[in-house]
């Protein structure tokens, strides 16, 4: 991974060699992601689940050995989680999908403001080629 400047602004660059023109689409999950995934999900039916926490210090310590994780509530817990999918998946396109299966806010950046969840822009609009093959499909609304 590596930044490029330009303008004056940084870019991360996790994947420089990737043209984006793979023959065959190639969906990546690593196994970070399964174990921070089956942690939320006990811990949203469990509330502080032993074991969401084991998963969650399993990834954290795969990197750091020195941290431990002992939230004491079940929104601390989850904030955690999130907070290390934040972290272990930066660049890689995670963070949107987050932020709209959480209905988060998304953060202003630049000049861009944010767009909270009850805006017409949280939903993004439908793509002329889905509207072509499908005519009763109408466009999203704000679009």
């Amino acid at each position: 991974m590596y930044n490029v400047v330009t303008s004056g602004k940084t870019y991360l660059r996790k994947f420089p060699n990737n043209a984006g023109n793979l023959p065959d689409y190639t969906p990546v999950m690593r196994y970070a992601e399964v174990m921070l995934n089956l942690a939320e999900a006990l811990a949203t039916v469990n509330g502080v689940d032993a074991r969401a926490i084991a998963l969650l210090n399993a990834v954290r310590q795969r990197s750091d050995a020195t941290t431990v994780f002992a939230p004491a509530t079940q929104a601390a817990l989850i904030a955690a989680i999130l907070n290390e999918r934040r972290i272990e998946l930066l660049g890689e396109g995670s963070r949107s999908r987050d932020v709209l299966r959480l209905g988060l806010t998304f953060a202003a950046k630049d000049i861009a403001p944010a767009v909270t969840p009850t805006q017409a822009q949280y939903i993004w609009p439908i793509p002329l080629i889905e509207r072509q093959r499908n005519p009763l499909m109408t466009q999203n609304p704000g679009y």
